[in-house]
């Protein structure tokens, strides 16, 4: 039976939402009907400790036990108990929203006639909003709300009038370029990922907008604008230095998670140069890194995404920083998630051993027990061939080849690409092992021409490489 939405809330609930309803439900300026508080206590006891689902005809039972009742009886009061649970969120909404909590105050003020505490109320928010050290778009928002709500107030009044009509305006553009920029943004990305199709003129409207408010006063709208700046940029980097000399400008006014995205804006730029053979940009990303670890903000979730670890560790080590490499490795090793934590971080450690050419060592930590994440155990085993070829243990390398061409082949998880790149991968090594035994220019030249040959073959650059140094 499926759950109705006030169980499905309840589940939700934290131990303070639950504390804080039931002083709602003892309340009876909030609580007018006697029955909710034992339909919540019912429900407490029979579904939320013990997790079991909740039967309505077991809680009808329980709540009218002798008396005369219809099912819709339970079902008025279960819709009263959801008003309150509802009613316990938006109260924590408003409580973590100070100014949307102060706009309709205002509101309410305002509707009573008192002027003076509207005004005084209003002046007091934008204060605030104006010294804000790290503004939100939602605090864009809020200060557009409140200087607009103060003048409609002067101009229905006959008022004298504090609030000038630009500002409301300066307030309103900056609030909805802070919203619209970034979706501009996206369909960029989308155009060039897909081909889709989007109107420039669009694009070109809202980058005019951008340009009639004092940027300097709204930092995510600078930023956002200077992103779409260069996205446009398909090809060089006019504009990848001003974005870079913005972001770091801005960088102490900027709250965390919207400055992971700038950050983000700004690898993806990178990553797009160093695809194009621009190997330059390697350094540059290497240093977007280490300003996203001295600003905090490689991560903001609870635990650092293992595919950031691997990325900043595969670029240190393609630079040559190996002792910045263990350095990061081991400093951030405690934040990734405790669940794999260990099989990780020797997978990350053999990868620096390898770069450095310490293939035993690296051999070690990754002679290991199967993970049972897939893509992690692609990578182990990847990585276990390379080493198992650059060691010449030609006969651990055959049976790896084996094994990892039927793992890939029996991955349901895996698109057909993707299989077929690690399986070419795999066949072309072993090829590249024997041909190692006798080599000749004209076996190297074929051999080079049925690589580059490859549409989906995995690290091509990487053979190549090995083909040249034999």
């Amino acid at each position: 039976m499926k759950n109705p939405q006030v169980i499905i809330l309840l589940k939700m609930f934290s131990h303070r939402e639950l504390k804080r309803l039931e002083q709602l439900l003892q309340s009876p300026f909030f609580n007018t009907s006697a029955r909710c508080w034992p339909l919540y206590q019912w429900i407490k006891t029979e579904v939320l400790e013990t997790g079991n689902e909740f039967d309505k005809n077991l809680a009808f039972k329980a709540l009218f036990p002798e008396e005369k009742h219809s099912m819709n009886s339970l079902n008025v009061i279960m819709s009263k108990l959801q008003a309150l649970a509802e009613e316990v969120l938006i109260q924590e909404q408003l409580r973590l929203r100070q100014y949307t909590r102060n706009y309709l105050l205002m509101k309410a003020i305002g509707e009573k006639g008192d002027g003076k505490s509207l005004r005084k109320l209003g002046q007091q928010s934008l204060k605030k909003l104006q010294t804000t050290q790290r503004p939100t778009r939602e605090d864009y928002s809020n200060k557009y709300l409140i200087t607009n709500l103060l003048y409609e107030w002067e101009v229905t009044t006959e008022q004298s009038k504090k609030q000038k009509p630009e500002e409301v305006v300066t307030a309103l553009d900056a609030f909805y370029l802070s919203h619209r920029l970034p979706i501009t943004y996206e369909m960029i990305g989308l155009q060039q990922l897909m081909s889709v199709e989007y109107q420039n003129v669009m694009t070109d409207r809202v980058l005019a907008l951008s340009e009639t408010i004092p940027l300097a006063d709204f930092p995510l709208v600078e930023l956002y604008r200077q992103a779409i700046l260069l996205a446009k940029e398909k090809e060089g980097a006019t504009h990848f230095a001003q974005y870079q000399s913005t972001l770091e400008k801005h960088a102490t006014a900027i709250p965390p998670d919207e400055l992971h995205s700038f950050y983000a804006i700004a690898q993806n730029f990178c990553i797009q140069q160093i695809i194009t053979g621009k190997q330059a940009f390697l350094q540059h990303l290497f240093e977007i890194y280490k300003q996203m670890i001295a600003r905090k903000v490689l991560f903001i979730s609870k635990y650092i995404p293992a595919r950031m670890i691997k990325n900043v560790v595969a670029l240190s080590c393609q630079l040559g920083e190996y002792a910045w490499a263990h350095w990061f490795l081991k400093t951030y090793s405690s934040e990734l998630a405790p669940a794999n934590r260990q099989q990780t971080v020797n997978f990350y450690q053999a990868t620096i051993f390898f770069y450095e050419q310490n293939y035993e060592k690296a051999r070690e930590l990754l002679v290991q027990k199967e993970s049972m994440e897939v893509f992690f155990e692609i990578s182990r085993k990847f990585l276990l061939l390379k080493i198992y070829y650059e060691l010449k243990e030609d006969v651990a390398l055959v049976q790896l080849i084996v094994s990892f061409k039927a793992f890939i082949r029996s991955n349901k998880s895996l698109s057909k690409e993707m299989k077929d790149s690690y399986v070419n991968f795999a066949k072309s090594l072993k090829a590249l092992a024997n041909l190692r035994v006798n080599i000749t220019s004209q076996k190297r030249q074929a051999f080079r021409r049925k690589l580059e040959d490859f549409q989906m073959i995995s690290d091509k650059r990487w053979l190549i490489e090995k083909l040249t140094s034999l």
